[in-house]
């Protein structure tokens, strides 16, 4: 599940093992934004385009609907697009194991570590 590491400014996105009720797992869609704990969105560190491998974290949502590093769209084939951007959510080197963090690169069609299930 893609996970905040804690409730602060500038804590890493990660995927970790899905678990019942978690806060740090419960991602919310607000107009372009995806909120976590309430008031915290996922954001592109530094707001840095065009490049793939730049990290991803959480940062209190900017006043309005968050600025242009908070603002995501799904996808009909559900990846996690920024939106007016060409860079899509993707799972560092497919790795699933605990702890790896998510990342945005070039949108790829039929890419697996772009596709997210949204529950």
């Amino acid at each position: 599940c893609l996970t905040a590491s804690s409730n602060t400014d500038g804590a890493t996105v990660v995927v970790e093992p899905c678990t019942t009720n978690n806060a740090a797992q419960t991602w919310v869609q607000n107009g372009q934004t995806l909120l976590v704990f309430g008031n915290k969105c996922l954001d592109v560190t530094n707001g840095v385009t065009n490049t793939n491998g730049v990290k991803m974290q959480i940062w209190t949502c900017t006043p309005g609907q968050g600025d242009a590093a908070q603002h995501w769209s799904i996808t009909s084939t559900k990846t996690i697009q920024w939106a007016g951007q060409t860079e899509c959510l993707d799972l560092s080197g497919g790795r699933l194991t605990s702890g790896n963090q998510i990342q945005v690169w070039l949108c790829e069609n039929g890419n697996a570590n772009q596709v997210w299930n949204l529950v």
